[in-house]
């Protein structure tokens, strides 16, 4: 019997697990654990909820929400509230993700060992190196996203030259193509930057969790299992993307169809105004019921996507069929609650 520990996300095969062994990981993982990846994902749901909330409020302040017609909003203002409400929004965002991505790699680690777990058990996992991936979390992401925010602000800064440089009516075309053509080229090579340096890092979560590795060793870890996966990883990746995008299809259409066959009913029935909103209410808290549903299992997908490449890619890169000899287990400080 094997001594490697995450055998369960492992292929049946000699060769790297292919894209179709990761889909089949990740749905028997999400249907026989469903509750448990559905708990993990309440958080991060809440706190996009918050963000929301931030941003909604910070239009009520700059006076865009509600709309006054005839009246024209200080787009200075607008700018000023904008840019704090996105400041707030992302301090808790950070943090609740950090531990949420953390926690998931947790339980599915738990998972591929073939052990039960909680979602308290892995958020205390998580928690008890919040600083840890926290920095690991702004790591990935500048490393992944960092040339995307130069560019946008490169762009911006550009943008406002030439505004400033000729007014908003007075800017020679051919100018204005050109920056146009460098602006797409920059932002679609950062962009494709950004894809592969997502298939290089995508790992590290697993990796510091699994073998206790601080942000930027996970991060390396991380480069060096994609080795020869990265096209696999990627297929994986955009049928899970294509997954997603029908079954979000099918709750716009399933959502549009139902609303008017209630406003069908409504309208043959004769209904009163108060149960026209009590049926919107109910209708509307189901729709954002199933968007919930979906994000929460989007991200995890996704997640346990990048999982089951980690233990699938470990013990060949590390060049053992029985797994690495240290790394992993309480002995080394692995996948234990903190």
């Amino acid at each position: 019997m094997s001594a490697y520990p995450y055998a369960g996300f492992t292929s049946t095969t000699p060769w790297p697990i292919s894209a179709s062994e990761i889909l089949s990981r990740v749905w028997n993982t999400l249907r026989g654990n469903l509750k448990l990846f559905l708990g993990l994902g309440v958080a991060p749901a809440l706190c996009g909820l918050l963000t929301l909330g931030i941003l909604f409020g910070a239009l009520f302040a700059a006076g865009v929400l509600p709309p006054h017609p005839g009246l024209t909003p200080n787009p200075a203002v607008i700018a000023a509230w904008v840019f704090l409400a996105v400041i707030l929004g992302c301090i808790p965002s950070i943090i609740v993700f950090a531990l949420y991505m953390a926690a998931t790699a947790f339980a599915a680690l738990r998972t591929a060992e073939g052990r039960k777990t909680t979602v308290g058990e892995a958020y205390a996992a998580a928690r008890g190196k919040t600083g840890r991936y926290i920095g690991l979390a702004l790591l990935q992401y500048l490393c992944i996203c960092g040339p995307i925010l130069a560019v946008e602000l490169l762009l911006g800064g550009g943008a406002l030259l030439i505004t400033f440089a000729h007014g908003n009516d007075s800017v020679p075309p051919a100018a204005l193509l050109a920056f146009i053509a460098v602006a797409a080229l920059f932002y679609f090579a950062s962009m494709a930057y950004a894809i592969w340096m997502g298939l290089r890092l995508g790992m590290a979560f697993p990796a510091s969790v699994a073998e206790n590795l601080p942000a930027v060793a996970a991060l390396k870890r991380s480069a060096q299992l994609s080795y020869k996966v990265k096209g696999t990883l990627f297929l994986a990746l955009i049928l899970i993307y294509l997954i997603s995008y029908v079954a979000m299809f099918v709750i716009e259409i399933g959502g549009a169809a139902v609303g008017a066959v209630a406003v069908l009913v409504f309208t043959l029935l004769h209904l009163g105004t108060a149960v026209g909103i009590a049926i919107a209410i109910v209708l509307g808290s189901i729709f954002v019921a199933a968007l919930f549903l979906y994000s929460i299992l989007m991200w995890a997908a996704f997640l346990l996507c990048f999982t089951v490449i980690y233990c699938d890619q470990r013990p060949r890169i590390d060049g053992t069929s029985d797994g690495p000899a240290t790394g992993f287990g309480p002995a080394s400080g692995g996948i234990v609650p903190a």
